[in-house]
């Protein structure tokens, strides 16, 4: 007699985990709503603060006679303009490029490529951690803020001693995060990471934005179904899940250094992990660049994040994340993610606009600022 098949397996296997599941959902979507408001609401901060007419970043002092500077002015002085349409389009295309040459190397030069990942990735996670946490900081320590002694740097105007000491804790999350190889940790600088990468990687209208995902939909399933049988192995597992040497600990070995709190697996913050479960970071931030333009939408069209669009966005992306995760034990295999999340969350987002007969206007919208009405084209 046969025995239950792999589904079955799988359906019972999802049972048992369900809670670790859920509790690995709920995770995903807090970080997702938490990075893309921070990002359109520092779009925010900065939009008015330039409506004033104060200038790009201006020193804060103690006496009052200046305006602060927004909360983030330290990330914010390096973000590039936004771009337009055919340079976006020209990004979006060679996206899936760009990301196969990344994926293969990876999976070629799996030591070599990850420590260069991991000091790029730590970079801008540093300044994504600080971009997510600096508003909060203040709240907690506005007077000290207020009245510390600003230094003047030639890339970011004018910075407080409260950024510098974001910047140290969010480096020292990151470096700690790297060593130990703590799930914790690991995570947090994985949220800078999209958060990061929101702000820089912004797409200049949901058409440019869905032809980028419509890319990487086909990206994600060639390099999960088909890479097998032309490399012999499943590239994107492979390259994700082998293993790289940890720098830090063989330096530690090498010098005698009591190094059982370091990790012997050196693991790029490319993922959001869990004990159980492992989510791309690129299954975030792709996505998260339309949740983000739904959210600017809304804010654009009704003043408000209720306007619909940015809670579409998000239940499309909840929809696909949950299908995506019990696909996987459904076929007892990896799955690409980008397979349901693309359709959840663009589709979402496209038929309320159909519903509302604001599919043009929605389609087209192309304003750089979140405080004025988007520009439509035909």
């Amino acid at each position: 007699m046969d025995g239950p098949s792999a589904t079955a397996v799988g359906l019972r296997i999802l049972y048992e985990h369900l809670f670790e599941v859920l509790g690995f959902e709920i995770m995903i979507i807090c970080i997702t709503i938490f990075a893309t408001w921070r990002v359109v609401d520092s779009d925010v901060a900065q939009e008015l603060y330039d409506d004033e007419g104060l200038g790009p970043i201006l020193p804060v002092t103690s006496g009052g006679d200046a305006p602060s500077q927004p909360d983030d002015s330290l990330v914010m002085a390096l973000v590039p303009a936004p771009v337009d349409d055919q340079t976006g389009c020209c990004v979006a295309l060679t996206m899936p490029v760009t990301c196969s040459i990344g994926l293969l190397t990876m999976y070629f030069f799996p030591n070599a490529f990850a420590i260069f990942l991991v000091i790029y990735l730590l970079v801008i996670g540093t300044f994504g951690i600080v971009l997510g946490a600096k508003p909060a900081v203040n709240m907690l320590v506005r007077q000290l803020s207020d009245t510390a002694l600003s230094v003047r740097l030639p890339c970011c105007s004018w910075v407080t001693a409260v950024d510098f000491a974001c910047f140290l804790a969010a480096l020292s999350i990151v470096f700690f995060g790297v060593a130990t190889g703590n799930h914790v940790l690991h995570n947090v600088t994985a949220t800078g990471v999209i958060i990061t990468g929101l702000k820089f990687f912004r797409m200049p209208s949901v058409r440019v934005a869905s032809l980028l995902l419509l890319g990487v939909f086909f990206y994600d399933i060639f390099w999960v179904f088909f890479s097998e049988g032309i490399f012999g192995k499943n590239v994107m597992e492979e390259a994700v899940m082998q293993p790289a040497t940890n720098p830090i600990h063989a330096a530690s070995e090498a010098l005698h250094v009591e190094s059982s709190w370091i990790s012997e697996r050196l693991s790029p913050p490319v993922a959001i992990t869990s004990d159980f479960f492992i989510l791309g970071l690129g299954d975030i931030l792709l996505p998260g660049t339309l949740i983000v333009l739904s959210l600017r939408y809304d804010l654009q069209r009704c003043g408000t994040w209720r306007g619909g669009f940015w809670i579409a966005s998000l239940l499309g992306y909840v929809v696909g994340s949950l299908v995506s995760t019990a696909s996987v034990f459904v076929f007892m295999r990896g799955q690409p993610a980008l397979l349901y999340l693309v359709p959840s969350t663009l589709g979402a987002t496209l038929a309320l606009a159909w519903y509302r007969g604001e599919l043009r206007s929605f389609w087209s919208s192309n304003s750089p600022n979140v405080l004025r009405h988007p520009r439509t084209t035909a």
